[in-house]
C-alpha cells in the first residue's frame, strides 16, 4: 500500500523528498608557486631521479661530514631534496648509518 501512495500522488515519491545535488563550483586552476625550468636555474638536477651511484655517494660524502649546502652544491639539488633522500634511503638502503650520521639524526626521526 505503502509504494502505491506516491503513484495515486497522496504522497510525494520518496527520491523527492531528497534535495537536487548542488552542481559543484567550476574547478579553478591552480597555479604553482614555482616552476621547475625556474627551480633547475639554481638546481640544474632538481627533480631528476637518483640514481643507485647517486646514492652511494651522498652516503660516502655524508660520511666525510659533508654539510646539507655543502651536498646540495654537490649534487646540483636543493636542501629539502636531499633531506627528502635521506628518508628514502632509510627504507632499507645498507648506506642508511652513514647518511643518519651526516645528518645527525637517528633513522626514526623526521628531517
Amino acid at each position: 500500500m505503502r509504494w502505491q501512495l506516491p503513484h495515486l500522488n497522496l504522497i510525494p515519491f520518496p527520491a523527492d523528498d531528497v534535495a537536487a545535488p548542488r552542481a559543484k563550483p567550476a574547478a579553478r586552476a591552480k597555479s604553482k608557486a614555482y616552476a621547475v625550468e625556474e627551480k633547475r636555474k639554481v638546481h640544474p638536477n632538481a627533480y631528476e631521479p637518483w640514481s643507485t651511484e647517486d646514492d652511494q655517494h651522498l652516503a660516502e660524502h655524508c660520511s666525510q661530514g659533508a654539510s646539507l649546502a655543502e651536498l646540495s652544491q654537490e649534487f646540483g639539488r636543493n636542501k629539502g631534496g636531499i633531506a627528502s633522500r635521506f628518508i628514502k634511503i632509510n627504507a632499507g638502503d645498507p648506506v642508511v648509518e652513514d647518511v643518519w650520521k651526516c645528518v645527525g639524526e637517528d633513522p626514526g626521526a623526521t628531517l
